[in-house]
């Protein structure tokens, strides 16, 4: 887009979301296993099923972490929470409830993943269920509290969600006069944030929106993602063969449009030009509307 030039930027306004919780123990796969007993800041990688930018950036994985946050970069498993946005670690993070949480696994007590509905228009939840606050009384773990809550990533709006079951950490804490929770997003950086104060969600089943859209000046990257046939591989050489297969009149009901550029004029040489600039770790030209979903 040249030297200088603004195009815009993500900046997440919270706002009220209409989603709710609902337990998905029973058809997510666990992050954590069984074998491990319990959780207690502990961490895993899992793949996100299409490309999600957060803050300007893209990703195709995320760092969950049984304290009630995920990492887009980095590997805290930090217990204790803090003020956002920190240049202390974590960053680059979604907070729906960081706080020193802990269980005993089990087939309803653990954090699962999810991927729903068809591209272009998935969802991926990653949901806490029945967490507890870590007490070790004696050095015994014994979790306080049941804690269940939600981060929901959209394909293409990049918009999060964060639903609320119910929570013990905000409703009844323990008991100590420094105990509190964290809810917001950060960027990489830690310095750009967006939180929100615990007492919004209190006592649970609501739910909290962060606007992806971008803002600002609309010289926008508007080109799809590189995942052409939505196959949730990517990049691949069968996303190109279908990208011209495509462009050629071919039939492909699972890939996306020609319009690589989403500037309303196909099939044009500028898409095949925008499409291997993409695929070469490039962004889209600036100068083209983007295509921006709202709530």
């Amino acid at each position: 887009s040249g030297a200088g030039t603004d195009c815009g930027s993500q900046s997440y306004p919270a706002g009220v979301a209409t989603g709710t919780f609902t337990s998905i123990s029973a058809t997510g796969t666990p992050v954590f296993p069984l074998s491990l007993i319990d959780i207690d800041d502990d961490r895993a990688t899992v793949a996100l099923p299409f490309p999600f930018t957060f803050y300007g950036n893209a990703y195709n994985s995320i760092g969950v972490v049984s304290n009630g946050f995920a990492q887009l970069t980095g590997t805290s498993t930090a217990f204790t929470n803090g003020a956002i946005p920190s240049a202390g670690t974590p960053n680059d993070g979604l907070y729906p409830m960081w706080d020193d949480l802990a269980a005993i696994l089990s087939t309803t007590t653990n954090v699962f993943p999810q991927v729903d509905g068809t591209a272009p228009n998935r969802t991926f939840t990653i949901s806490w269920e029945n967490l507890g606050q870590y007490s070790a009384p004696g050095g015994l773990l014994t979790p306080v509290g049941s804690n269940s809550f939600q981060a929901v990533l959209f394909e293409g709006s990049n918009n999060i969600e964060f639903r609320y079951g119910g929570i013990d950490a905000v409703s009844a804490p323990l008991p100590t006069a420094t105990d509190t929770v964290t809810i917001g997003v950060e960027n990489a950086a830690g310095t750009v944030a967006v939180s929100v104060d615990p007492a919004t969600i209190s006592p649970g089943n609501t739910a909290i929106a962060f606007d992806g859209a971008v803002s600002g000046n609309p010289c926008t990257p508007a080109c799809d993602d590189i995942d052409f046939n939505n196959n949730e591989v990517f990049p691949e050489d069968q996303d190109v063969v279908d990208f011209f297969n495509v462009l050629a009149g071919g039939d492909c009901p699972e890939c996306n449009d020609i319009d690589f550029n989403n500037n309303d004029v196909f099939p044009e040489d500028q898409d095949v030009i925008d499409f291997f600039n993409v695929l070469a770790g490039g962004t889209c030209p600036c100068g083209k509307m983007a295509k921006l979903s709202n709530f």
